[in-house]
């Protein structure tokens, strides 16, 4: 939770105003595909390695445990993640400024996937993944704050669907990228990712100049934990935040190890290999997905109840699942 985020002040208790967004409205149109560019980048190295690198440097590393070994690194570096997202998004509250956290992020992103690519035993793996997803988290909880800082309310839907689309496009290109890697010597598509979102991070702050932001005056942490304990009181906010807690879950925990699944326990159409159906599978999921979106966004804004489609999306899981098991081989 970043510092701006404070829970309302008591009755009779002076509240500092957050400062509103300080970029002219004639830098929108050049900010808002920046968004899906700086976006697609992000989610180019999270899906690139996450699905496809790191799960085959895992196996290489030691084949008999790689199972038990990708779910030990994946595990470790998520914490190192949720640690460093709040950490660098109050670190450039405080400072005023985005821009240097971007790129200095992405950067040092590149720096980290350069070691990561050299590493050769699963303590070097672990540590590698860790910095790449400190780095990385750097870069996206500074480019988070940008659409709040720069963006007018009335315009925040346009650039919050500009960051979305950015999603599922960098996570097709980064998949697709990273098997043209495999088989082979991998530790090049840890340098081309790398590449990617540093090169994006120098476009989006060569691009976007800032003025520096009036410094968010300091909130003490007691205060910042019990803003979200305030919010956890809430039932809506509760489940919306069960829901997606477990949706992510869920998702993660099939994309991270899509590659062992492909491999030990779907049979694939004879010619096509665990990394091929992979690269295979992505652009159709990103296809899929902001199609979903779109038509999810349309139904939703024209009939305002959501409970049907959410009840509608999780039939159509539980159908999916249901399937799934029958082709498996062993």
């Amino acid at each position: 939770m970043n510092a701006s985020e404070v829970r309302p002040a008591a009755l009779g208790e002076s509240e500092p105003k957050a400062p509103g967004p300080v970029a002219d409205r004639g830098a929108l149109p050049r900010l808002m595909p920046l968004l899906t560019v700086a976006n697609a980048a992000m989610f180019m190295v999270y899906m690139g390695v996450g699905v496809v690198l790191l799960p085959v440097q895992v196996e290489l590393v030691d084949p008999a445990d790689k199972v038990a070994n990708l779910g030990l690194v994946s595990g470790v570096a998520a914490i190192f993640a949720t640690l460093f997202n709040p950490l660098a998004g109050l670190l450039s509250d405080r400072s005023g400024r985005r821009n240097p956290w971007i790129l200095c992020g992405g950067l040092a992103a590149l720096g980290a996937l350069a070691l990561l690519g050299a590493a050769r035993t699963v303590l070097l793996v672990t540590i590698g993944w860790c910095l790449v997803q400190a780095m990385m988290n750097v870069y996206q909880a500074a480019l988070t704050a940008v659409v709040p800082d720069r963006v007018p309310a009335e315009r925040r839907g346009l650039a919050s669907a500009m960051v979305g689309i950015g999603t599922p496009i960098g996570s097709a290109v980064g998949i697709s990228t990273a098997a043209l890697f495999v088989p082979g010597d991998i530790a090049p598509g840890y340098l081309v990712l790398g590449a990617a979102v540093a090169g994006a991070a120098v476009l989006f702050t060569a691009a976007m100049r800032e003025r520096r932001r009036p410094k968010a005056e300091p909130v003490p942490l007691g205060r910042q934990l019990a803003a979200f304990a305030d919010t956890l009181k809430s039932a809506d906010f509760r489940w919306v935040f069960i829901g997606r807690f477990l949706m992510m879950l869920g998702f993660f925990s099939v994309s991270l190890f899509q590659m062992y699944i492909l491999q030990d326990h779907i049979e694939l159409p004879e010619g096509l290999d665990a990394t091929g159906a992979v690269a295979f599978i992505a652009p159709v999921d990103a296809g899929v997905t902001l199609l979903a979106t779109v038509l999810g966004g349309l139904l939703v804004g024209a009939i305002g109840y959501d409970g049907l489609y959410l009840t509608a999306a999780l039939l159509t899981l539980l159908g999916a699942a249901a399937v799934i098991p029958v082709k498996s081989v062993r």
